[in-house]
């Protein structure tokens, strides 16, 4: 039963991590970025679709989420100046 629970938090995290990305890739859809992002946006779509059913451990999730902040660290001037309140930090830990 743990297990389950830790798995469904595991796995809720990364879906957190990858919804944020494609937000950003929502915010963004109006840049010159479009045409690149979109193959990516396409690949985490799909990976979001089965993420309940893949095998996740702590330190993968952990890296992915850190890996989100700090692509929301960079973006943070991009996400301003479209006036979105994405902020590092925001990915559920």
């Amino acid at each position: 039963m743990e297990l389950s629970r830790t798995a469904s938090r595991l796995q809720l995290r990364l879906s957190s991590c990858l919804e944020t990305v494609l937000e950003i890739q929502r915010i963004l859809d109006d840049s010159e970025l479009v045409l690149q992002l979109e193959v990516q946006a396409t690949d985490l779509r799909a990976l979001l679709e089965n993420v309940d059913s893949l095998p996740v451990a702590e330190y993968e999730v952990s890296k992915l989420e850190s890996a989100t902040n700090r692509l929301l660290e960079v973006l943070k001037p991009v996400l301003d100046l479209t006036g979105e309140k994405l902020q590092p930090g925001q990915v559920l830990n």
